[in-house]
């Protein structure tokens, strides 16, 4: 939050963009005709941000946005954003017979950078999904967002590593996407322009179920691995692909600003703003090399606070308060097998930690049989040690923590951001009607999610979190959240 006029909080972006421009032909289906769901690719950007194609106006101009379930705002270049700050494709609104301008400004402050434009309406399609009609941002400046490379690259190392998988790429092919906007599917009181108050505007996701296009009110995404390249991830608009996760799907109930109760559809929750879910812990666990052996615990942080976690797409690390951050690597690396970047505060840790067996516990709580039961996301370590100049951990010489301390995200203690590094070993389901987050282990990745004490059945009862907050109790994290979102 940089000025009064940006009244977000936007802990995202923190990640590489590319200057390559970008054309990819798709053939979309235009019709308005109400389908079970609608699904598309989400490309990975080297494991830093995913990419979805977007098709704006009549005829329709294509363009790639990162797909951020941390925003509620859709947006693109304009045509009168300067190349300085929009150096790829701009939306031309004097070729679209269904352009409308609504003379409404709107204003983003994001962790990288900012955006502000003007609010229009015209024609948005997405996987052949289309809403007429559709109030979205038209950029008329940005700062850094779209022009300058992210703090996940930390250092000159990758820069000058050809073979870097967190390098920016070379010019090199047309058919290469570059992020040119991004595509919100938060809450509709988050958009910059609700948070302004005002009439509520129904952002491109939440509009799909209002009118009817899609059957479901849900939306499901796959991330895929970070080394599986290209249009490896999948989102699909009013269903879920039970091909790309294992094991049962277990649902979060996202935390409100209020106690309201669920609505329907129509009158959306207003007191909900991020797709955050409720964190009760988090630990460091050693399994041990086999069933027999007792599990260690290394570290190990019992939330005394009411605590979210936001699942924040658009992030490519996942931030925590420092405290949190520290203990869970070196609880793993020790204080010598790692280092803290100077100008980012990100961690640049030793890659032989790819190696290691520890397991990392995100504790949270679902609703089973309508009853609140403790589950946990249990991830390898090695998950987040990202190689900056090699293709895999076990040949980099230098390589990335996919956690970071939360000091400069404005987020406060009891908020935290879990980004990509997490995310990509869950596959997620987004309830807008029940305001719940269905979670449930991705095919191809090394996580776990289950119930706290099943999880790990070689596990004993010692490794349990001690403790957790009453889960009515909403007055700290609403305190906090307003906080963010509204104070200068």
């Amino acid at each position: 939050m940089e000025t009064s006029e940006n009244r977000i909080l936007k802990a995202s972006l923190r990640r590489q963009f590319n200057p390559q421009s970008i054309r990819r032909s798709i053939h979309s289906n235009n019709t308005l005709e109400r389908r079970d769901s609608y699904v598309a690719a989400l490309y990975n950007d080297l494991g830093t941000q995913y990419l979805i194609d977007i098709f704006i106006g009549t005829p329709p101009q294509n363009f790639s946005v990162t797909l951020d379930t941390g925003s509620s705002d859709l947006w693109v270049p304009g045509s009168s954003c300067a190349a300085s700050g929009c150096p790829n494709v701009n939306f031309n609104e004097h070729q679209s017979s269904t352009y409308k301008t609504t003379g409404k400004a709107f204003s983003i402050g994001y962790a990288i950078g900012s955006v502000n434009g003007t609010y229009v309406t015209d024609t948005v399609t997405i996987a052949g999904a289309t809403i007429s009609n559709q109030q979205f941002g038209l950029a008329a400046a940005t700062e850094k967002i779209l022009t300058e490379f992210s703090t996940v690259s930390v250092s000159n190392i990758q820069y000058n590593a050809p073979n870097s998988s967190l390098a920016p790429r070379q010019e090199t092919s047309d058919s290469i996407p570059v992020a040119n906007g991004i595509l919100g599917l938060a809450y509709p009181q988050l958009a910059a322009g609700n948070s302004e108050g005002g009439k509520i505007y129904y952002p491109f996701i939440f509009n799909l179920a209002k009118q009817n296009i899609i059957q479901n009110p849900i939306f499901a995404i796959y991330l895929n691995s970070r080394d599986a390249a290209g249009w490896s991830g999948e989102i699909t608009f009013g269903g879920m692909d039970e091909t790309k996760y294992t094991g049962e799907m277990y649902y979060l109930p996202v935390v409100s600003l209020s106690a309201t109760k669920k609505r329907a559809l129509t009158n959306v929750n207003l007191s909900n703003y991020y797709w955050m879910v409720y964190g009760l812990g988090i630990s460091t666990v050693n399994p041990g090399d086999s069933d027999t052996s007792e599990p260690i615990v290394l570290f190990n942080s019992d939330f005394k606070e009411t605590t979210g976690f936001i699942l924040d797409t658009g992030t490519t690390l996942t931030y925590l308060p420092e405290s949190v951050a520290v203990g869970i690597i070196e609880s793993v690396a020790g204080k010598d097998g790692y280092s803290v970047h100077k100008s980012s505060g990100t961690y640049l840790i030793d890659c032989k930690y790819h190696e290691s067996n520890v397991e990392l516990d995100f504790k949270m709580i679902a609703v089973l049989d309508g009853v609140d039961v403790p589950v946990v996301l249990s991830i390898p370590f090695s998950e987040l040690v990202m190689p900056l100049d090699g293709e895999s951990a076990s040949e980099a010489e230098n390589c990335l923590f996919g956690i970071a301390p939360s000091t400069d995200m404005k987020v406060g203690s009891t908020l935290m951001i879990i980004g990509e590094s997490v995310l990509r070993s869950i596959y997620m389901v987004f309830d807008m009607q029940n305001d719940m987050i269905g979670i449930a282990n991705a095919v191809g990745m090394d996580a776990y999610v289950g119930i706290e004490g099943v999880i790990h059945s070689h596990r004993s009862s010692a490794t349990a979190f001690s403790s957790h907050p009453t889960l009515l109790l909403l007055s700290t994290i609403s305190t906090c959240i307003i906080l963010a979102v509204y104070s200068l």
